[in-house]
């Protein structure tokens, strides 16, 4: 299958450079993973490439430093970015491993990763589908608390959540927020507030 043959090549560009780590090429095979149902490997990998990550950081000298500030703004960004991450996130969701899905979110930071806003929009999804409620709030107001801003998806999904469980008062909240803050309605996301009031 496709995720089979992305592994190969990423144990192709290991044997390569066994000291590189490419974000770009770690995020590539863990959505090729997630797109062929391989949740499990898609967690090996990010497994992988957080022990190397951490070694990364606690080996971090004057140096490396360096050679970091000579990289181009793109390559810096990328290799510090959470995308490996929320595609493992993703992949773990969608086989209804949502308690997987959830903890590699909550220990981004102790591994020394970055979450962006799409890290706490898929950790929303999983809450949402996992019907973990209350836990889909906390998540979405800790996007706030990280300084970062909600998107139509992070306020989408949580709606959603709402709707779910006929959870009108929330959905009605969180459109209001949505409306102060700016962030385009979308139709699904109208069509999910209107289903909860319903329930």
């Amino acid at each position: 299958s496709l995720w089979q043959d992305a592994l190969q090549l990423l144990c192709i560009s290991r044997l390569v450079d066994p000291f590189g780590q490419d974000a770009i090429l770690e995020t590539a095979a863990i959505s090729a993973c997630e797109k062929g149902s391989a949740w499990e490997a898609a967690v090996s990998l990010l497994s992988d490439f957080s022990t190397k990550w951490q070694a990364k950081g606690q080996a971090g000298s004057s140096s490396v430093a360096a050679t970091q500030r000579r990289r181009p703004p793109s390559a810096r960004s990328w290799s510090e970015s959470a995308a490996p991450n929320n595609a493992a996130i993703t992949a773990c969701e969608r086989a209804s491993r949502w308690d997987i899905a959830l903890e590699i979110f909550a220990t981004m930071p102790q591994r020394g990763m970055e979450r962006d806003v799409v890290s706490f929009n898929t950790a929303i999804t999983a809450c949402q589908r996992g019907l973990l409620i209350p836990q889909a709030f906390a998540t979405f107001a800790e996007v706030r608390r990280n300084q970062l801003s909600p998107t139509a998806v992070t306020y989408g999904s949580t709606i959603t959540a709402c709707e779910r469980v006929g959870l009108w008062e929330g959905a009605i909240h969180l459109l209001a927020d949505m409306e102060q803050s700016s962030v385009p309605h979308q139709v699904v996301t109208c069509s999910s507030a209107i289903s909860a009031c319903e329930k």
